[in-house]
């Protein structure tokens, strides 16, 4: 069982206070992450050159004589769709574990206000089919159905979430170790080009952020490559930085196309990540 009563009692909480903030947007649309001409007041700022002129608040103008652009939340239908990474990369130290608790809680919130949800689990070789949920009687096939999954094989995120960028504008959750040959990025970056909310949640374990010291026989979990290492303090630092570099790769990716990154280590109780994930 990935969810615990506590768990479920804790989303749905989470689930009515979103009905709350959002009252009779269940079912239909969600404030969405982008500004811009939505249909949502979302307040003022001044007007910067290269704003559409049609934004123009002339009644603030004609009080204040400054110019100030309206600015609106676009709205996203309520819809999830959850890209789960269950590549063989996912497997060691209780990431697959920790992805699959993130991807099972975002779609039981998801139900529990009202909205349908579908999981696409991903991996090379693996065939891309997204499994539907429509209402809260789903919660415990939820559970059955990604506590069965299995990882293995070569991720293929990219690919993965191309074969979404037709669908109707809604939201995206992205959950991976982002260890991945072609990143997923601009295939992600797209999708919030079409409006579309999107989450990445990165999952990583302990034992990355901390290699043991010594002579290490490490072993590529989705090519089986074969590697001996010395790990000293140098190496150890450079492999930090690194590891630091591409994180803040990614917050920075997010940060600047409007998407939402948050940082999952595996084992992390549910309190800690449901707020940014869900």
């Amino acid at each position: 069982m990935l969810l615990s009563p506590n768990d479920l009692a804790r989303l749905a909480a989470l689930a009515a206070a979103r009905r709350a903030s959002a009252p009779g947007a269940a079912g239909g649309s969600r404030p969405g992450a982008k500004k811009g001409a939505g249909s949502q007041f979302e307040g003022h700022r001044p007007y910067s050159q290269g704003d559409d002129l049609r934004l123009i608040d002339w009644s603030a103008y004609a009080r204040t004589e400054g110019l100030y652009i309206r600015e609106y939340r676009e709205e996203v239908e309520g819809t999830l769709a959850v890209l789960l990474d269950v590549s063989a990369s996912m497997a060691p130290w209780g990431k697959h574990l920790a992805a699959r608790r993130a991807a099972a809680a975002a779609v039981v919130v998801a139900l529990l206000q009202g909205d349908q949800a579908k999981v696409a689990p991903f991996a090379k070789g693996r065939p891309l089919e997204p499994r539907g949920f429509g209402s809260a009687k789903d919660i415990p096939e939820v559970d059955r159905h990604l506590e069965a999954l299995e990882a293995a094989g070569p991720s293929n995120g990219l690919a993965a979430a191309k074969s979404f960028l037709s669908t109707r504008r809604g939201r995206f959750l992205y959950v991976s170790d982002l260890l991945e040959e072609e990143s997923a990025g601009p295939a992600l970056v797209a999708l919030r080009e079409r409006g579309h909310s999107v989450t990445v949640a990165h999952v990583v374990a302990a034992e990355e952020s901390r290699p043991p010291a010594g002579l290490l026989r490490l072993r590529d979990a989705e090519s089986g490559e074969v590697r001996e290492v010395l790990v000293d303090e140098a190496t150890a630092a450079s492999y930090a930085r690194a590891l630091e570099e591409f994180a803040a790769g990614w917050r920075s990716l997010c940060a600047g196309h409007g998407m939402s990154y948050v940082r999952l280590h595996a084992g992390a109780p549910l309190a800690e990540w449901a707020e940014g994930i869900c």
